[in-house]
């Protein structure tokens, strides 16, 4: 899977239209665009396909068929970045309930993070070893600045996310730069 052109990773279907978009102006490289992953996918494809006449479940295919396949590839995409910098798209919308109300609590051009989003233990946990630029700029992909309240409200799951189980620590291990690009269609 060697190439010499910039990487571009993603996580979630927005960041995926986006990530592929800004690689292909930039002459850099998302991982779907390579043989192997092309191939692969028209092979999980015919698999799929299969499975399904058997009466399997499209969840079910992909967590234990699918998923493996695309953890596999994307580790080995991560281990033969070439550049010291990648780029990194991540969808972060949330799932508005419709009796939430966001309100503005600070200026839009303050320069620190408020002392209530600090406190919540969700966003502890999600934002560990951020920068307060990097928390800023995903800030500014939600109405007014006011980010969910809770990650059930965020379409973003850590824990199920190839990026940050396979590639991040991968990415991080190597000392890469990470360039973050955060996607959210439904603040425009």
């Amino acid at each position: 899977m060697a190439n010499d052109k910039i990487h571009v990773f993603w996580s979630g279907n927005g960041a995926k239209e986006e990530a592929q978009k800004f690689a292909s102006e930039n002459g850099y490289l998302v991982l779907e665009s390579t043989h192997i992953a092309e191939y692969k996918e028209k092979t999980l494809k015919k698999q799929r396909r299969n499975l399904e006449k058997l009466g399997k479940s499209s969840r079910e295919i992909w967590y234990q068929n699918e998923l493996p396949e695309w953890e596999k590839l994307s580790r080995s995409y991560a281990e033969s970045s070439p550049h010291k910098t990648v780029h990194v798209f991540i969808d972060v919308a949330y799932i508005e309930p419709e009796d939430m109300r966001f309100t503005n609590h600070s200026d839009s051009n303050e320069k620190s993070v408020p002392k209530e989003y600090r406190e919540k233990p969700w966003l502890n946990d999600f934002y560990y070893g951020w920068t307060e630029e990097d928390f800023i700029k995903f800030r500014s992909c939600f109405p007014n600045g006011q980010i969910p309240k809770s990650m059930k409200e965020c379409s973003y799951d850590r824990k199920r996310s190839i990026l940050h189980r396979v590639e991040h620590p991968i990415l991080k291990e190597q000392g890469k730069n990470l360039i973050i690009h955060y996607v959210n269609k439904n603040a425009r």
